[in-house]
């Protein structure tokens, strides 16, 4: 677990899940929850990622993709892809860092993370795209597979408001953990993402891109089709 002692996780709101029918197959794929929040947010909070997103699709998708992955890249360097989410993963209790709310991102990436978050609340947020940190290793295999990393399971990293996150980032490197304000919570209800000089706004939660994977033809010859993706 990321977090310990936490309490009073606040109830999803209806709708906040997401289902997405595979025009090839007919098959809906359904996220099996909607990511838990915790604590108290509000508008004015900074916006905090502790860690690096992706870990755990990373380590996923090395493993069951290997072979593929040979193709390029050294065993070396493949089995360092295999064990980032062990490798680093974090784990922090927030309410020691000045918390005021946090969530552990999970399926449907660190965008499904976010998208649950805020509905818990019924906030919305400001967040600068490139200070959600990704690792090289993530970037080359999303690459190999074609996935986006952004909506590839995000075990390992950890959301969390708070009234300073400059303060609470600080103190979560000092601990060597990689952090970063990476927006601030707004009172409406739109989750604008900027990237350098254009500004969109999140979509609803997709499936998974490990699902993505799990349909591909290449990774069906080498015996991957109906992968356990959980991250149970």
């Amino acid at each position: 677990m990321v977090w310990q002692d936490a309490q009073n996780p606040v109830e999803a709101l209806p709708g906040s899940g997401n289902s997405e029918t595979d025009a090839g197959g007919g098959v809906t794929v359904v996220r099996k929850a909607c990511i838990p929040a915790f604590g108290k947010m509000q508008a004015g909070q900074d916006l905090v990622l502790a860690g690096h997103i992706a870990l755990w699709g990373t380590s996923k998708l090395a493993s069951v993709g290997e072979e593929r992955l040979k193709e390029r890249f050294t065993l070396r360097f493949i089995r360092r892809c295999q064990k980032v989410y062990e490798s680093r993963g974090i784990s922090v209790t927030p309410e020691r860092f000045g918390a005021a709310s946090w969530c552990l991102p999970g399926e449907g990436g660190i965008m499904a993370a976010l998208w649950d978050y805020l509905s818990h609340f019924g906030l919305g947020f400001e967040i600068d795209l490139k200070k959600l940190a990704v690792l090289q290793e993530t970037i080359e295999v999303c690459e190999v597979f074609d996935v986006n990393p952004y909506r590839l399971h995000a075990g390992g990293c950890l959301l969390f408001t708070a009234e300073n996150g400059g303060r609470l980032a600080g103190e979560l490197e000092r601990e060597g953990i990689c952090a970063a304000v990476a927006g601030r919570i707004t009172g409406d209800i739109g989750r604008r993402i900027i990237n350098g000089e254009t500004q969109s706004f999140l979509d609803r939660p997709k499936p998974d891109e490990l699902y993505k994977t799990d349909k591909r033809s290449d990774m069906k010859e080498a015996g991957y089709e109906g992968t356990n993706f959980s991250g149970d």
